[in-house]
């Protein structure tokens, strides 16, 4: 197997000989991907005299934020492929939805050097959250360009696959963000004892933020 090409198909599957290999390329640099950012991220405890446990239960929560997302999301899109009547070509779509997924993860990845970087300037628990939303965001505009790159190339024109990716892309954004909040804290506070979740990590996030927005 040529690394390089299978890296790159999995990126962009519309380049990709194998179907097979595309996809288990993709979900390994979701986890592999997902797993360094949430180390990374969950550090800054570490480098402000904090628990390890952070950073551990962080290389396990954003995996398991993707995967999670991508697996809620896939009986809904299943459903809506056939009520489209492109029940054949789901597995191009999905292909497509993993390649964006494998790009979040791996811009995530790649940005983290950063991330720690930030952490041993000094920075403050406000500062750090700052700069991971907008780390996450950046991350999240890169996938939506390859998301319109994937729905142009690989979906070929066809405008239902073009509906189902679109769907597809929409549902996972709004899915991931409410496991984020579910699945909080990804950065942990030195002088908080370590918890995996949140007392409130079955709130909802939209309900959250309309009341927060009627507050205003």
């Amino acid at each position: 197997m040529n690394f390089d090409s299978t890296f790159r198909g999995a990126l962009a599957p519309e380049r990709a000989a194998s179907a097979h290999d595309t996809t288990r390329v993709q979900i390994a640099l979701v986890a592999v991907g997902g797993a360094l950012t949430g180390a990374l991220m969950g550090s800054y405890a570490l480098w402000n005299g904090g628990s390890v446990l952070f950073a551990l239960w962080g290389a396990l929560k954003v995996p398991l934020l993707l995967g999670l997302s991508g697996a809620l999301c896939f009986p809904i899109l299943r459903v809506l492929s056939f009520l489209l009547g492109i029940g054949d070509e789901f597995g191009t779509a999905t292909r497509a939805l993993l390649g964006v997924s494998a790009t979040f993860a791996c811009v995530l990845a790649g940005l983290s050097p950063l991330t720690l970087l930030f952490y041993a300037s000094g920075a403050s628990y406000r500062g750090a959250l700052d700069w991971n939303i907008a780390v996450w965001v950046f991350a999240a505009l890169v996938a939506g360009i390859r998301a319109r790159l994937e729905l142009a190339t690989q979906l070929k024109g066809e405008k239902r696959l073009r509906v189902l990716g679109a769907w597809g892309f929409a549902l996972w954004a709004f899915v991931a963000v409410q496991a984020g909040w579910s699945l909080r804290p990804f950065i942990g506070r030195p002088d908080a004892p370590p918890q995996f979740l949140r007392r409130d990590a079955l709130s909802n996030v939209y309900v959250g933020l309309w009341k927060l927005i009627g507050a205003k």
